[in-house]
């Protein structure tokens, strides 16, 4: 049964490893054993890892494993009109049609497992901690998981079954060979989010955890406009990983909204107050969650481009003397 679910997981293009479902428990213990070496700065502990720290109710009962599934991921560019310019900025992969690339994952495998009486659901828990877990993922010195042939343009996905899995010595995740000796994405990070002092992540200087904030938190005073690069995320470090380089070039074109749209997005109209076909453009794209922060983050970028320009200019002008 569990060749034919990686079977049907391969027929969908898609990578998967399974895993007793202990592994679970094993990846909170790991983080939480960085949090008692103090490994992680307390506000990003409690903001984004705490919730995974406690057991939480069964999905499932009787549940006996873990798949671990790797969905290709790319990056989709978007553009924006404002002052007879465009400004073509990117969403770094896994930020859009999340819930529609899960509910694909799990009703594939549910199709399998079903007919034999086994049941499947979506698991609760550190989606890369338990992926990092099985034979599926590495994780990267940027602390996102690489998975082979597809680098980390892919979306995690970890579902949680009663179908049996024997125990296994407990594994301990592996970082890529490569992070090693390379140091790419370390020069690359403006932040110094990646440093030299220790493997793990600086995660609070990350721009991914600044620009992911509720809209009604600023930017801190250190980040500097130059440094944004993406509606939502950062995608520096992957841009310049080894790792990633077969991917590179595989954007994907998102929408573009003209000059009314984008002023109504800098300033944060409301969804049902926006006109009819971009309401609907949003949805297809799946572009809603984020209006909320269009505001500030596509305020940013705006900003650095109007800088550009105005830098360009100067030189320009320079050059004529």
């Amino acid at each position: 049964m569990i060749q034919r679910v990686l079977r049907e997981v391969e027929v969908a293009g898609w990578q998967a490893a399974i895993m007793p479902f202990s592994s679970r428990a094993a990846a909170r213990r790991g983080i939480e054993d960085r949090h008692a070496r103090g490994e992680f700065d307390k506000g990003f502990y409690e903001e984004r890892i705490a919730r995974w720290a406690g057991e939480s109710d069964l999905e499932i009962p009787n549940p006996r494993s873990l798949f671990a599934v790797a969905v290709p991921d790319r990056p989709i560019r978007v553009r924006f009109k404002l002052q007879e310019t465009t400004l073509a900025t990117i969403v770094p992969p896994t930020y859009l049609h999340g819930e529609r690339s899960d509910r694909a994952v799990e009703e594939r495998i549910r199709k399998v497992l079903a007919p034999a009486g086994f049941a499947v659901a979506r698991a609760r828990g550190p989606t890369k901690a338990m992926a990092t877990l099985s034979e599926l993922a590495q994780y990267g010195r940027n602390n996102l998981a690489y998975v082979a042939d597809l680098g980390s343009y892919h979306r995690p996905v970890v579902l949680v079954s009663d179908l049996p899995c024997e125990e296994a010595p407990r594994r301990e995740p592996k970082a890529l060979l490569r992070c090693s000796t390379c140091k790419a994405c370390l020069a690359a990070c403006p932040t110094q989010a990646i440093g030299e002092d220790r493997f793990l992540l600086h995660a609070e200087r990350c721009l991914t955890f600044w620009n992911e904030k509720p809209p009604d938190v600023p930017f801190p005073a250190w980040v500097r406009p130059e440094w944004h690069n993406a509606l939502v995320g950062c995608l520096l470090c992957q841009e310049v990983c080894p790792e990633n380089r077969p991917f590179i070039e595989s954007i994907v074109e998102g929408p573009s909204f003209d000059e009314e749209a984008t002023r109504a997005f800098l300033a944060g109209v409301a969804k049902k107050d926006l006109p009819v076909e971009v309401q609907q453009t949003l949805e297809d794209w799946d572009l809603v969650d984020f209006l909320d922060v269009l505001p500030r983050n596509l305020g940013a970028l705006v900003t650095k481009a109007t800088s550009v320009r105005a830098k360009n200019a100067h030189k320009k002008r320079e050059g004529r003397k």
